[in-house]
């Protein structure tokens, strides 16, 4: 069963997804509330799995890592648990995805060069429950961005056009 959140709670997600560092203070002051509100939340929502770890985001490329590929893997029915499980470890692989449509997994890679990419293509992805890969390499990024929106937030026009059914 879900915790029942509320606006007070999705707004200190939201600003520490935005910045984990922030201090307890700081927190309480933008979110207008008490230190130690802001503390006894944050500790509920760790105690809940809700805030798995604070972390930071990182600029894969000035570390060099500037080959990103998305990768759709068919796998035989009875393998795919263990070859998502076992792939997780991968340093290179930074998500994991089991997915329904064409692909049973769909992972994401970072690597320094495509030689890396094309290593772990003919290593890694080589097992005889594959039955088909698809890569794709990621040319631009124009938005990368897990964070939830902060409660009450309104969704901005986009000045694209409605998608009607």
């Amino acid at each position: 069963m879900h915790m029942e959140l509320d606006t007070l709670d999705y707004n200190i997600l939201h600003e520490l997804e935005r910045d984990s560092r922030t201090k307890l203070k700081t927190l309480a002051r933008t979110l207008r509330t008490s230190i130690t509100t802001v503390n006894n939340r944050i500790r509920k929502l760790r105690k809940e799995g809700i805030i798995q770890a604070f972390s930071a985001k990182l600029n894969y490329e000035e570390l060099g890592y500037t080959v990103k590929a998305v990768i759709g893997v068919s796998i035989q029915k009875q393998h795919i648990i263990t070859f998502e499980t076992e792939l997780s470890r991968h340093p290179n692989v930074t998500c994991v995805y089991d997915v329904t449509g064409t692909f049973d997994s769909v992972i994401v890679t970072r690597f320094r060069s495509v030689r890396e990419l094309d290593s772990f293509l003919k290593t890694d992805l080589v097992r005889p429950y594959i039955t088909e890969t698809q890569t794709f390499i990621v040319l631009n990024t124009r938005k990368e961005d897990f964070r939830i929106p902060a409660a009450g937030t309104k969704l901005k026009k986009t000045g694209m056009p409605p998608i009607h059914s």
